[in-house]
């Protein structure tokens, strides 16, 4: 899959998991225009961009990327992450707490000395 694929789905996928938590919690959807403004995208031009992002015509800078990023409480490597596997795990380490995620570095460390000894 192409990066612009992976980012395009990747963006497209968190932007709708937002939505669905503002909408299950009573709120309006998180619309491509909203994402883009709230990201600093002029507002006539917003949800264009945002499509255009969405559907891997155009990749956003870095910065850019980071911001949606961050907009949608996603690590910004998952949305370039190619293994799908890969993805999920970022979205779940995440979550967890700084103590949590510390735990989960130490038996990761663990899982993978027990794996490359013969």
């Amino acid at each position: 899959m192409l990066k612009e694929q992976i980012f395009a789905s990747r963006l497209r996928a968190a932007r709708a998991h937002k939505s669905g938590q503002l909408k299950a919690a009573g709120h309006s959807p998180y619309t491509q225009t909203r994402l883009g403004i709230d990201a600093g995208i002029a507002s006539s031009t917003a949800g264009a961009r945002i499509s255009q992002y969405e559907s891997g015509v155009h990749m956003p800078d870095i910065n850019t990327a980071a911001r949606f990023a961050a907009l949608l409480d996603v690590p910004l490597a998952y949305l370039f992450c190619d293994d799908l596997d890969l993805a999920e795990m970022l979205l779940l380490a995440h979550q967890l707490q700084p103590a949590e995620r510390k735990a989960l570095r130490e038996y990761l460390k663990i899982l993978r000395n027990a794996h490359s000894q013969p």
